[in-house]
Protein backbone atom coordinates (compact mmCIF):
# COMPACT_ATOMS: atom_id res chain seq x y z
CA UNK A 1 0.00 0.00 0.00
CA UNK A 2 2.66 2.07 0.60
CA UNK A 3 4.73 1.40 -2.36
CA UNK A 4 1.48 2.36 -4.65
CA UNK A 5 0.61 5.66 -2.40
CA UNK A 6 3.86 6.89 -3.30
CA UNK A 7 3.40 5.91 -7.16
CA UNK A 8 0.27 7.49 -6.98
CA UNK A 9 1.62 10.45 -5.81
CA UNK A 10 4.43 11.10 -8.23
CA UNK A 11 2.24 9.79 -11.47
CA UNK A 12 -1.27 11.89 -10.26
CA UNK A 13 1.40 14.81 -9.67
CA UNK A 14 1.93 15.62 -13.50
CA UNK A 15 4.07 15.23 -16.53
CA UNK A 16 6.91 16.87 -14.81
CA UNK A 17 9.74 14.16 -14.82
CA UNK A 18 9.47 13.66 -18.78
CA UNK A 19 12.81 14.42 -19.70
CA UNK A 20 13.34 16.05 -22.92
CA UNK A 21 17.23 16.35 -22.95
CA UNK A 22 18.75 16.64 -26.18
CA UNK A 23 22.21 15.39 -27.04
CA UNK A 24 24.56 16.96 -29.54
CA UNK A 25 25.19 14.45 -32.23
CA UNK A 26 24.43 11.19 -33.06
CA UNK A 27 27.70 9.34 -35.18
CA UNK A 28 27.01 7.56 -37.91
CA UNK A 29 24.26 10.29 -38.81
CA UNK A 30 25.13 13.32 -40.76
CA UNK A 31 22.17 16.15 -41.16
CA UNK A 32 21.71 15.17 -44.92
CA UNK A 33 21.66 11.38 -43.99
CA UNK A 34 18.91 11.93 -41.24
CA UNK A 35 16.44 14.36 -43.37
CA UNK A 36 16.22 11.43 -46.29
CA UNK A 37 16.12 8.75 -44.13
CA UNK A 38 13.22 11.05 -42.65
CA UNK A 39 11.27 11.54 -45.64
CA UNK A 40 11.80 7.72 -45.99
CA UNK A 41 9.83 6.49 -43.38
CA UNK A 42 7.00 8.79 -44.06
CA UNK A 43 6.84 8.19 -47.93
CA UNK A 44 8.70 5.08 -48.02
CA UNK A 45 8.99 3.01 -44.80
CA UNK A 46 10.16 -0.12 -47.17
CA UNK A 47 13.43 1.82 -48.40
CA UNK A 48 16.89 0.83 -46.62
CA UNK A 49 17.08 4.43 -45.31
CA UNK A 50 13.98 4.30 -43.45
CA UNK A 51 14.47 0.77 -42.24
CA UNK A 52 17.75 2.08 -40.95
CA UNK A 53 15.89 5.03 -39.03
CA UNK A 54 12.78 3.14 -37.66
CA UNK A 55 15.54 0.32 -36.04
CA UNK A 56 16.98 2.90 -34.32
CA UNK A 57 14.65 4.41 -32.98
CA UNK A 58 12.71 1.29 -32.01
CA UNK A 59 16.18 0.43 -29.90
CA UNK A 60 15.82 4.10 -28.60
CA UNK A 61 12.11 3.03 -27.42
CA UNK A 62 12.66 -0.08 -26.16
CA UNK A 63 15.55 0.93 -23.84
CA UNK A 64 13.67 3.81 -22.52
CA UNK A 65 10.62 2.31 -21.44
CA UNK A 66 12.09 -0.36 -20.11
CA UNK A 67 15.05 2.25 -17.76
CA UNK A 68 12.53 4.26 -17.33
CA UNK A 69 9.29 1.44 -16.50
CA UNK A 70 11.32 -0.23 -13.85
CA UNK A 71 13.23 2.77 -12.08
CA UNK A 72 9.81 4.93 -11.32
CA UNK A 73 6.38 2.54 -11.79
CA UNK A 74 7.90 -0.83 -10.74
CA UNK A 75 5.16 -1.25 -8.15
CA UNK A 76 2.42 -0.32 -11.09
CA UNK A 77 3.17 -1.77 -13.84
CA UNK A 78 4.51 -5.33 -14.43
CA UNK A 79 7.41 -6.30 -16.47
CA UNK A 80 4.97 -7.89 -19.41
CA UNK A 81 3.73 -4.25 -19.88
CA UNK A 82 6.48 -2.24 -20.68
CA UNK A 83 6.96 -4.54 -24.54
CA UNK A 84 3.48 -3.59 -24.77
CA UNK A 85 4.13 -0.10 -24.39
CA UNK A 86 6.94 0.05 -26.30
CA UNK A 87 5.39 -0.99 -28.84
CA UNK A 88 2.38 1.03 -28.65
CA UNK A 89 5.12 4.41 -28.58
CA UNK A 90 6.54 3.38 -31.94
CA UNK A 91 2.88 2.78 -33.65
CA UNK A 92 2.34 6.55 -31.76
CA UNK A 93 5.49 7.77 -33.96
CA UNK A 94 4.72 5.89 -37.20
CA UNK A 95 0.72 6.19 -36.89
CA UNK A 96 1.73 10.62 -36.75
CA UNK A 97 3.46 11.96 -34.72
CA UNK A 98 6.43 12.29 -36.75
CA UNK A 99 4.47 14.54 -38.79
CA UNK A 100 4.36 16.68 -35.52
CA UNK A 101 8.49 16.95 -35.50
CA UNK A 102 10.12 19.81 -36.25
CA UNK A 103 13.38 18.75 -35.68
CA UNK A 104 16.57 18.63 -38.49
CA UNK A 105 19.05 15.81 -36.21
CA UNK A 106 18.56 12.03 -34.70
CA UNK A 107 19.24 13.91 -31.78
CA UNK A 108 16.51 15.84 -31.81
CA UNK A 109 14.34 13.00 -33.01
CA UNK A 110 15.12 11.37 -30.27
CA UNK A 111 14.35 13.79 -27.46
CA UNK A 112 11.11 14.03 -28.98
CA UNK A 113 10.66 10.63 -29.56
CA UNK A 114 12.11 10.42 -25.13
CA UNK A 115 8.84 12.59 -24.13
CA UNK A 116 6.39 10.56 -25.99
CA UNK A 117 7.83 7.55 -24.06
CA UNK A 118 7.82 8.71 -20.64
CA UNK A 119 4.32 10.44 -21.37
CA UNK A 120 3.15 7.22 -22.61
CA UNK A 121 4.39 5.44 -19.31
CA UNK A 122 2.88 7.56 -17.25
CA UNK A 123 -0.64 7.16 -18.55
CA UNK A 124 -0.46 3.86 -18.33
CA UNK A 125 0.27 4.17 -14.45
CA UNK A 126 -2.31 6.71 -14.37
CA UNK A 127 -4.49 3.85 -15.63
CA UNK A 128 -3.54 1.23 -13.44
CA UNK A 129 -3.67 3.52 -10.63
CA UNK A 130 -7.67 3.95 -11.32
CA UNK A 131 -7.63 0.43 -12.23
CA UNK A 132 -6.52 -0.77 -8.48
CA UNK A 133 -8.62 2.00 -6.93
CA UNK A 134 -11.71 0.65 -8.45
CA UNK A 135 -11.05 -2.84 -7.74
CA UNK A 136 -10.26 -1.87 -4.52
CA UNK A 137 -13.77 0.22 -3.68
CA UNK A 138 -16.05 -2.61 -5.40
CA UNK A 139 -13.62 -5.45 -4.06
CA UNK A 140 -16.80 -6.69 -1.55
CA UNK A 141 -19.84 -5.98 -4.82
CA UNK A 142 -16.99 -7.80 -6.78
CA UNK A 143 -16.55 -11.11 -4.33
CA UNK A 144 -20.29 -11.01 -3.83
CA UNK A 145 -20.56 -11.97 -7.07
CA UNK A 146 -19.20 -15.13 -6.43
CA UNK A 147 -20.95 -16.21 -3.38
CA UNK A 148 -23.76 -18.82 -3.62
CA UNK A 149 -24.80 -22.14 -1.97
CA UNK A 150 -23.12 -25.13 -3.60
CA UNK A 151 -25.58 -28.00 -4.31
CA UNK A 152 -24.65 -31.54 -3.09
CA UNK A 153 -23.47 -32.32 -6.65
CA UNK A 154 -21.51 -29.14 -7.56
CA UNK A 155 -19.35 -29.50 -3.84
CA UNK A 156 -18.11 -32.60 -5.26
CA UNK A 157 -16.60 -31.10 -8.27
CA UNK A 158 -12.97 -30.09 -6.60
CA UNK A 159 -11.97 -26.34 -8.01
CA UNK A 160 -8.16 -26.30 -8.94
CA UNK A 161 -5.81 -23.92 -7.14
CA UNK A 162 -4.39 -21.45 -9.37
CA UNK A 163 -0.81 -20.37 -10.14
CA UNK A 164 -2.29 -17.10 -10.84
CA UNK A 165 -1.34 -14.03 -8.91
CA UNK A 166 -4.35 -12.69 -6.35
CA UNK A 167 -4.44 -9.61 -8.73
CA UNK A 168 -4.98 -11.67 -11.79
CA UNK A 169 -7.10 -14.60 -10.26
CA UNK A 170 -9.13 -11.82 -9.10
CA UNK A 171 -9.45 -9.81 -12.36
CA UNK A 172 -10.48 -12.95 -14.37
CA UNK A 173 -13.47 -13.95 -11.60
CA UNK A 174 -14.83 -10.30 -11.98
CA UNK A 175 -14.49 -10.50 -16.03
CA UNK A 176 -16.36 -14.27 -15.85
CA UNK A 177 -19.10 -13.13 -13.33
CA UNK A 178 -19.21 -9.48 -15.57
CA UNK A 179 -19.95 -11.77 -18.55
CA UNK A 180 -18.34 -9.93 -21.07
CA UNK A 181 -15.28 -7.32 -21.47
CA UNK A 182 -17.74 -4.48 -21.73
CA UNK A 183 -19.91 -5.54 -18.62
CA UNK A 184 -16.73 -5.06 -16.77
CA UNK A 185 -15.42 -1.92 -18.21
CA UNK A 186 -18.25 -0.04 -17.20
CA UNK A 187 -18.31 -1.96 -13.62
CA UNK A 188 -14.74 -0.23 -13.31
CA UNK A 189 -15.46 2.33 -14.82
CA UNK A 190 -12.21 2.07 -17.25
CA UNK A 191 -12.52 1.95 -21.04
CA UNK A 192 -12.59 -1.51 -22.55
CA UNK A 193 -9.21 -0.82 -24.32
CA UNK A 194 -8.12 -0.67 -21.00
CA UNK A 195 -9.86 -4.18 -19.73
CA UNK A 196 -8.44 -5.91 -23.03
CA UNK A 197 -5.24 -4.99 -22.49
CA UNK A 198 -5.21 -6.33 -18.88
CA UNK A 199 -6.60 -9.50 -20.06
CA UNK A 200 -3.98 -9.48 -22.64
CA UNK A 201 -1.29 -9.15 -20.10
CA UNK A 202 -2.74 -11.74 -17.71
CA UNK A 203 -2.44 -14.20 -21.20
CA UNK A 204 1.05 -13.50 -21.31
CA UNK A 205 1.63 -14.26 -17.94
CA UNK A 206 -0.08 -17.61 -18.36
CA UNK A 207 1.99 -18.38 -21.46
CA UNK A 208 5.13 -17.55 -19.64
CA UNK A 209 4.44 -20.23 -16.94
CA UNK A 210 5.54 -23.75 -16.55
CA UNK A 211 3.52 -26.57 -19.04
CA UNK A 212 1.78 -27.74 -15.74
CA UNK A 213 1.59 -24.33 -14.63
CA UNK A 214 -0.32 -23.55 -17.59
CA UNK A 215 -2.87 -26.91 -17.38
CA UNK A 216 -3.89 -25.97 -13.74
CA UNK A 217 -4.49 -22.47 -14.74
CA UNK A 218 -6.71 -23.85 -17.34
CA UNK A 219 -8.42 -25.99 -15.79
CA UNK A 220 -9.19 -23.25 -13.08
CA UNK A 221 -10.58 -21.13 -15.50
CA UNK A 222 -12.45 -23.56 -17.25
CA UNK A 223 -14.19 -24.69 -13.28
CA UNK A 224 -14.30 -21.02 -12.78
CA UNK A 225 -16.25 -20.18 -16.39
CA UNK A 226 -18.72 -22.90 -15.93
CA UNK A 227 -19.65 -21.85 -12.18
CA UNK A 228 -19.84 -18.50 -13.91
CA UNK A 229 -22.33 -19.91 -16.51
CA UNK A 230 -24.41 -21.80 -13.87
CA UNK A 231 -25.06 -19.02 -11.55
CA UNK A 232 -26.10 -16.92 -14.99
CA UNK A 233 -28.59 -19.49 -15.33
CA UNK A 234 -29.77 -19.80 -12.33
CA UNK A 235 -30.38 -15.90 -12.13
CA UNK A 236 -31.93 -15.69 -15.77
CA UNK A 237 -34.59 -18.61 -14.26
Amino acid sequence: MENRSISAQRVSGSTQGVEVQVRKCEPGWSTPQFSVALYALQTNPHSAEALRLYQRVARFVKGRVYRVGRRRYQDLLPEAAFEEIASEVTYQMLSGALHQFRGHTLSELLGFTRTIADRTLWRAARRRIRERETLAARREEIQGWSVHTLRADQALIAVPSTPLSEADTTYLLALLNAGSLARLARALGVSRAAVTQRVQRIRGRIEKLSEAEQGTAESWLRQSAARSRARAMRRAG
